[in-house]
Parts: C-alpha cells; structure tokens; sequence
C-alpha cells in the first residue's frame, strides 16, 4: 500500500528543521514517517549520505531495517539485495545516495564519516554525549538542509532529550495513534492495559519518572531442577572495593522456536585475586562458557583470560541493557531459578533514582551482571533479537 503522510507526519515532510524530535506513545507511526523522509530525501538528492542508527546496532535488524525493508523500500528495489539484515552495512541508491546503516556501539564508523541525514530510532536510550557525536556529523555537502531527525516513545521527564526540547534546542513534533491510520485496535487495547509510568509512557504519551523497581524479577521467577540444553553463558560485575558479581544461563529454544535465557546461578563475593575469580567462574559456569563482563576494566578481563576463562567486553549501554532486560520478561523469553535468593532479593531493592532514568548506584553488582549479560547475548546476535521486540520498544 502506497504511504501517505498525515497528521503530524505532515509536519514532519514539510519542516527543514536541523534538530528534530518525533515524540509519541507506541505504535502511533514514527519510524514509519521517519524512514518515508529519509528515503524521499535520498532519492531528491543525489549523492546524500544518510546515516540510519540506533544505540546499538543489533537492535536495528528488526526494527529499522525490517521496517524500512518491508515497508517503505519499494518492491523489487534491487538496492534491496540478498545481504541479510543482520549484516547489511548500508544501502546505495540508484542515483549514488549511500543509507550508512551503523550503531553507536560502533562509534568509529560513524566518526569517520559526514552526513546530510541522519535517523535515531529509539532515542531514549541515547546518551547525551551519543547526541551531541551524531550532530557533530551532520555536516554533509550534497543537500541544500542537513537535518537530524529522532524519534522516541517518552521518557522521564528529567530525561536530556526533554530538557533540549524545553529549552528550544529541538524542534518537537508530537505524535499520537491518529498518525497511523492502519493501526489495529487490538494493539491500542493491549498499550491500554500496561500500568504505571509505562502506560504513561507508551499509551497517553506523557513524559514519565519511573517508579518502583528496575528489573521486576519476580514476574519470571521459576521452580526448576532440571538446566535445559543449550549454550552456557555469563555476566560479570569486577569487584573492586565492593564484592564482585556472577551471574549465569543458558541459551536454548522453547515450545514456540524463540531463544530463551533461563537463568540458573548467580553469587557475589568479597573481591579476589584473578585467579581465584577466575576458578570461581570455571565452576560456575564450566570452561565452555563464554563471559561479558564490565568493559570498563580491561585489565581484569585480559587476567580472566589468562587464567583460562573465555571473557569478552560486554556491551555497557545501561538503558539499553535495563529495556533488554525488562523487554525479555515481558515477553516471556527471561525466566530466573527460584532458589537464586540473593540476585532476586537484591534485584528487589534496586530501584530508579529520583531523577527516573537510571537506577541508583547502591548494591547493584547482581544486577549490572544480570544486565551486562543479557545486552550483550542481544548486541552480539547471541538471541534472536526479532522476538524481542515488544510495546517497550516499538516507536
């Protein structure tokens, strides 16, 4: 079906704003519109360079690039080549206009290049710093306007892109389910039911503080004996004057064929030496287990591994770990072992910050390797990510 703009998507054809922000509840058409712009700006202008992005690039597969393959690409577009999702790099138009397609969890890609156009989907789970690197770029030289376009479901209200909004240094257009007239009901019915700053969020389209817990574990918590087949992995949290923090699961297929995460152990202790964390770890999660710990300790990853343990950097994108998280409850594909009392008794307490954007940094070890270990399974294509995606993610 041919896309025709309307309501705010309008606005959004027709502005030459540099700095622009599409802000709305879920499902209510802005990346449709966003992706629509962007490849009527590639065709209108030969030789643009347009950067799609996201905080990390995974996520993208069957979000923007299934969106923009399925939908907005026309049919039979031999642009549209065999190069799966997953891998693709970029798309090159007929008349030369290059669709960089790279996440800021590949941020030398993204510096080494200009832009005339650039998209961020997802944009909350942006930082600052992530804002003000992409804006750096768009400096492009094909187009008469460069502009920056982001889309977001919305945040809490202390959140920077609400702040830049405020203060006038993003141009907001306000969406709402009007402006995506091929909506199902049944999908407003099902944003309608979600409760909390989350319903806020993704059914009225209210800026929100988050309230309560950060990761409600007690939704996905089972009793179960048996450790279903599958490939072992871990998270690790570096002790340095606090206890260090393991925790593991395993990957494996449910009834349905989706990739599931069933956490079976989890332990803090007091910090160690290498070596002694190392063997900790070989026990728990036995030599084939592949880590992702804290990338901000080099140091001691490169000690894990010379004491035999298979650790890499994990991805530290801390929304996007907590929407991961959060996102493979709600979709059934995290389930967590009864018996680990000490992840579910600290998860408990591990609540939002007054500000409601990120957690406070007070026993949070269990659940930052929780985190560092289901980014990462995601970031790194290690679980499927198209059945991740769920209301908390959709724009």
């Amino acid at each position: 079906m041919t896309y025709k703009p309307v309501g705010h998507a309008v606005d959004l054809f027709k502005t030459r704003e540099k700095l622009v922000a599409i802000v709305g509840p879920a499902r209510c058409g802005k990346s449709r519109a966003a992706l629509e712009k962007a490849l009527l700006f590639g065709m209108k202008y030969p030789g643009a360079r347009i950067l799609f992005t996201r905080k990390v690039r995974a996520s993208m597969t069957e979000s923007i690039l299934e969106t923009f393959e399925s939908y907005v690409a026309p049919k039979g577009s031999p642009w549209v080549d065999n190069v799966t999702r997953a891998s693709r790099t970029k798309y090159v138009l007929p008349n030369g206009t290059e669709i960089i397609i790279a996440g800021l969890d590949m941020p030398s890609k993204i510096l080494s290049s200009e832009y005339d156009y650039i998209y961020a989907g997802e944009s909350c789970e942006l930082e600052e710093e992530d804002y003000e690197v992409l804006t750096s770029r768009l400096s492009g030289r094909n187009a008469p306007y460069r502009q920056f376009v982001m889309d977001t479901n919305p945040g809490a209200p202390t959140h920077w892109i609400k702040r830049r909004i405020d203060s006038h240094d993003l141009h907001l257009i306000q969406f709402d389910f009007k402006d995506n007239p091929v909506l199902d009901p049944d999908v407003i019915a099902t944003l309608s039911k979600l409760t909390g700053h989350r319903r806020k969020r993704l059914f009225e389209g209210f800026w929100s503080a988050a309230e309560g817990v950060v990761f409600d574990l007690g939704k996905c918590t089972i009793d179960e004996d048996e450790i279903p087949a599958g490939e072992v992995y871990g998270g690790h949290d570096f002790g340095w004057s606090a206890p260090a923090a393991n925790v593991v699961g395993v990957v494996y297929k449910d009834t349905y064929g989706r990739d599931v995460l069933y956490v079976y152990a989890a332990e803090q202790q007091a910090s160690v030496p290498a070596e002694v964390q190392a063997q900790k770890m070989l026990t728990m999660g036995g030599p084939e287990c592949c880590w992702f710990a804290d990338p901000s300790n080099p140091e001691g990853i490169r000690e894990l591994g010379k004491h035999g343990v298979r650790v890499f950097e994990a991805t530290n994108a801390i929304l996007f770990g907590i929407d991961a998280v959060n996102s493979l409850i709600e979709g059934e594909r995290l389930f967590v072992s009864a018996k680990l009392r000490d992840l579910l008794d600290v998860t408990a307490g591990y609540a939002y910050d007054k500000d409601g954007i990120k957690p406070v940094k007070e026993n949070d070890h269990l659940p930052d390797a929780l985190r560092y270990l289901v980014a990462s399974l995601l970031a790194k294509n290690l679980m499927e990510v198209g059945a991740y995606a769920t209301a908390a993610t959709a724009a």
